[in-house]
Parts: C-alpha cells; sequence; structure tokens
C-alpha cells in the first residue's frame, strides 16, 4: 500500500507566510537588512549613489537604496556587512531588530508578560505597548555598552599591570647588576691582593 507523500503537500512556512500575503492583496514592500555579524553598512560607491554620507541618512525600505542594493549586489555592502532585501506585507508595521549587527524583521505588536507574577506588578500593564519593548531594549543595550567598557577598562589595567610588573623585574635585574659592580669596585683591592 503506497502511502501518500504529505512532505510535498504541507506548505513550508515560508510558502504559508508568501500565500497569505497573496490571499491579503499582494502588496509587498522590500526592506534592506544585514545578514551578517557587525553592523549595517553601505559602501562608498552606493553612498555616492545615493548621495548621503552615512548609511544611516536614509530609511531601509527606501526604493533607492533597495533598487542600489539589487543592482550592485555585494559591491552595496560595507565593510563589515552582508545586505539582503526582505519582502514584507506592506500594510504591516514592522522594526528592525539587531543583535550584534545581524538583523532581522519583526512585526510591531504587543508583548504580554510571561509569567503570572508579571501581570500583579504595578510597573508592568498586562498589555505591554511596544514603545515599552523598546525601552527595555535601550536600557539593555546601554547596559551591554557598559559592560563592554568596564570589560575595557580592566583589560587596561591588566596590560598596566602587567607593564609595571615587567619594569619592577627589569629595575630589579639593573638594580642587582649595579650592586655586583659596586661591589667588585669596593672590594678589588682585597681580592687582586689576596691573589698576589
Amino acid at each position: 500500500m503506497d502511502l501518500p507523500n504529505w512532505r510535498n503537500r504541507l506548505p513550508t512556512r515560508r510558502g504559508f507566510f508568501e500565500s497569505r500575503w497573496e490571499v491579503e492583496g499582494g502588496r509587498k514592500m522590500k526592506v534592506v537588512i544585514n545578514r551578517d555579524w557587525g553592523g549595517f553598512g553601505l559602501s562608498d560607491i552606493a553612498l555616492d549613489l545615493l548621495g548621503i554620507r552615512y548609511a544611516g541618512d536614509i530609511q531601509r525600505n527606501d526604493p533607492r537604496l533597495v533598487d542600489v542594493v539589487e543592482k550592485l549586489g555585494k559591491e552595496a555592502h560595507g565593510s563589515r556587512s552582508s545586505l539582503m532585501v526582505v519582502e514584507i506585507p506592506d500594510d504591516m508595521p514592522f522594526y528592525i531588530h539587531d543583535y550584534d549587527g545581524f538583523e532581522t524583521i519583526h512585526e510591531e505588536h504587543r508583548v504580554f508578560p510571561k509569567s503570572a507574577g508579571a501581570s500583579e506588578s504595578k510597573d508592568i500593564s498586562p498589555c505591554v505597548d511596544i514603545e515599552y519593548a523598546r525601552k527595555l531594549e535601550r536600557e539593555r543595550d546601554e547596559a551591554r555598552n557598559k559592560m563592554a567598557d568596564a570589560l575595557q577598562e580592566v583589560d587596561l589595567r591588566t596590560l598596566d599591570f602587567e607593564r609595571i610588573k615587567q619594569e619592577l623585574h627589569a629595575a630589579r635585574a639593573e638594580a642587582a647588576k649595579w650592586e655586583a659592580i659596586a661591589f667588585w669596585e669596593a672590594n678589588a683591592n682585597s681580592l687582586t691582593k689576596k691573589r698576589i
């Protein structure tokens, strides 16, 4: 008995969403994101073609940016970026989530508490809006930056400690050398007399 091949009949996750978009009207918007660690950036050629100075000076869904990235391909990528054009529904409110430069597009939505204790708190309403979530992300990023600065300071102090330790070792060796020279000079007459 032949069993049907269900794998070919079930839509993939991507196919499901694409078909849902087509049913809802089919209008799509293109957005440029970075798909590599390091951050969003444009090459000098792309910046010149767009007539801007910095990559942050242009909206990610700007048709000019999308066109430049599609036409230039890898030549549009910045030094630490790998750009990709993503199609999303035109009427979908979205934001670009950045994790150490690696970006994904997220649909804006309400966030509900994950634990029962969170809804009982006076500071957090049962439905947290997207601005509050973004505020929390900014605070998290600021905390990460402070931690990175602190770690860098620790690294610098460790390097200073190692440098001072090496200088102290060199100074002790130099002092021992001069003590030996002073000893030989002070005792040179007595040593030569004993040999004669």
